[in-house]
């Protein structure tokens, strides 16, 4: 009997479909091929046959097998049994739950798909931390599915209008039922670059050959224009906007569509903007919308490419208006600017930022042309802490010696130099190396050494960064004439091909030294030899290939020196993290010597998993 009916009901659906009358807007599409739609008239089929199979299994009593695509997997009394459990589980208070989730590091994010299921509580909890950065947990392959989500978040007219625009290209989006939660509420961080790429694939995966080989910029601009509109309105909860460097003939939405953007651009901490091609009219629009609306960012990253030198005052000139707008700017980085008269434009809105807040503590200067920039409003900048100045060109202590009227004092100071144009350090050291207590190079030299030492006496933290220390350079006379030295930390990217080249033994480490970072490649050897006579109290480690024999050297140094007090791992050993895992006699016998660790010495194990 009750199949029966569930029969009727599901074959007059079928019925309904088929002889659906078409509405206008139906009927001007009708020739238009339907993109962002993974559901067709089959796809209702097959699952209407799945539903007539579980309808059959629950009447039936039938018991199976819990399955991973089948929602009805247990008989009626069990349901009922399941459901009293479930009245009795407590409900965790709403902050807790935001803690606890807040919590959830980010390869772990995808993983709260799972709590979307358990009821309504558990869902509007997972919801905002799966949503406030989606393109980030979702693959390459599967982001058009977030453009097809946000466009079942458009209202009906908007969809009407979109396909309006979309029906001279022969394409339209679907009429989809309206999405259960307004997801768009939710983004945290809006990435430009993401959504229009997605759209762009999305556009190109859905179209058939006929299609193929036409340029899409126009359909890919409606759509993305259409979804810019619905973010900038209901996302007031954005915090970063990203604009990455265009490619093709990618450009942003008319002015229109950012008209209404108060609600959201208005919140916004952080704005990264590159550049690497000619400024569009709609993204100088932009700039200008920010400049206006925007008053709360604290971290602001302005990077030229390849700088349009016919428009670089122009970019300059409204960078400097978001500069001097903001209430609490804590942080800048300008990269590849080449124009002496745009960077003194930059420089002069820092100076009149200084003077209005004391917040600017962090400047960023990358691959920028800085010869005949005159550097005294750099000056005014009273806050700042901390400065890095990477492969720029240019100073010289002429130049520079309006820097001596500094009204600031360095706490960190930051390097990046060629090993032919090295002068920069030179420079500079002198000026602001007296009270800096962190100091970052990629370069050393002889010279570097010599400077370092006669400037740099309060240095308690020194980072070599791809730095590759090798014969005939004395890097022991220099870790031994700073005296305060505290922290050593070594990183060499993986890319780089000296990754286990790097020379540096127990004679180099001074005794004053407490704490050891080493975020590069070593030898079994190397490493033994590195911890044969120092005593350090915190010894981290982050190296992929990192390997039981690694793990015993630095147990034996542990339980030797009795010195240590927090060891941090980072490697792709998942032995590692968990004694339950499968792994062979000797990683067992290393986590035993962990736990050994951590129980009998009372050291600190900070161990983390790299996928």
């Amino acid at each position: 009997m009750a199949n029966c009916f569930c029969k009727f009901i599901v074959n007059t659906f079928f019925r309904k479909k088929k002889n659906h009358k078409q509405s206008f807007t139906e009927k001007i599409l009708d020739d238009s091929q339907e993109i962002f739609n993974d559901y067709n008239y089959q796809d209702i089929k097959d699952t209407a046959k799945l539903v007539f199979k579980a309808i059959d299994d629950v009447l039936n009593g039938e018991k199976k097998e819990l399955r991973h695509d089948s929602v009805i997997s247990f008989t009626q009394s069990e349901i009922n049994v399941l459901n009293e459990k479930m009245k009795i589980l407590p409900t965790l208070p709403e902050k807790s739950m935001k803690i606890i989730f807040n919590h959830v590091n980010e390869e772990s994010r995808k993983d709260l798909i799972s709590c979307l299921l358990v009821d309504k509580y558990w869902c509007n909890n997972a919801l905002p931390l799966l949503w406030n950065r989606p393109f980030d947990i979702v693959s390459r392959d599967n982001r058009h599915k977030l453009i097809r989500t946000y466009i079942s978040c458009l209202e009906e007219e908007e969809k009407c209008n979109l396909n309006f625009k979309l029906k001279s290209f022969k394409i339209k989006i679907p009429f989809a039922a309206k999405a259960l939660f307004k997801y768009e509420k939710y983004l945290e961080e809006f990435s430009y670059n993401n959504l229009y790429l997605s759209a762009d694939a999305g556009i190109k995966k859905y179209l058939s050959q006929d299609f193929m080989g036409h340029c899409i910029h126009t359909q890919t601009l409606l759509i993305v224009g259409s979804l810019c509109q619905l973010i900038m309105r209901d996302s007031t909860k954005m915090t970063c906007l990203m604009i990455s460097k265009f490619i093709g003939k990618m450009d942003l939405p008319d002015k229109a569509t950012f008209m209404n953007s108060h609600r959201s651009l208005s919140n916004l901490s952080k704005f990264q903007f590159e550049i690497q091609q000619k400024m569009t009219k709609n993204t100088m629009s932009l700039l200008q919308t920010i400049s206006n609306l925007c008053t709360k960012i604290q971290y602001l990253d302005i990077k030229l490419s390849y700088p349009d030198k016919n428009n670089e005052i122009e970019i300059m000139e409204n960078f400097s208006k978001i500069i001097i707008s903001q209430q609490k700017l804590k942080k800048v980085l300008v990269s590849g600017a080449r124009s002496a008269y745009g960077i003194e434009i930059i420089l002069k809105a820092l100076e009149l930022q200084s003077e209005n807040s004391e917040s600017l503590n962090s400047l960023e200067f990358t691959w920028m042309d800085l010869t005949d920039v005159n550097l005294f409003p750099l000056t005014k900048c009273k806050s700042l802490k901390h400065l890095t100045v990477q492969y720029c060109q240019g100073l010289t202590k002429e130049s520079t010696i309006s820097l001596l009227q500094a009204q600031f004092s360095l706490e960190s100071l930051k390097f990046g130099c060629s090993p032919v144009a090295y002068s920069t350090q030179l420079v500079l050291l002198p000026i602001f190396g007296k009270m800096v207590k962190k100091l970052t190079v990629d370069l050393l030299n002889q010279d570097i050494i010599i400077a370092i030492l006669d400037n740099c006496q309060e240095i308690k933290h020194l980072k070599l960064e791809n730095c590759f220390i090798q014969k005939p350079i004395e890097i022991g006379k220099l870790l031994h004439g700073l005296i305060k030295l505290e922290k050593l930390e070594i990183f060499i990217n993986v890319k780089n091909g000296d990754y286990e080249n790097m020379i540096l033994n127990s004679k180099d480490l001074p005794s004053s030294l407490e704490c050891l970072i080493l975020e590069c490649g070593f030898t079994t050897i190397q490493l033994e030899d590195l911890l044969k006579n120092c005593k350090l109290n915190s010894l981290y480690i982050n190296y992929l290939n990192f390997k039981t024999s690694h793990f015993r050297v630095v147990s034996e140094y542990a339980k030797r020196t009795k010195e240590m007090k927090i060891l941090g791992i980072e490697s792709d050993r998942k032995w590692m993290i968990d004694e339950n895992i499968e792994s062979d006699r000797s990683e067992k016998e290393a986590w035993e010597e962990l736990e050994k660790l951590r129980n009998e010495f009372g050291i600190i194990c900070y161990i983390k998993y790299i996928k």
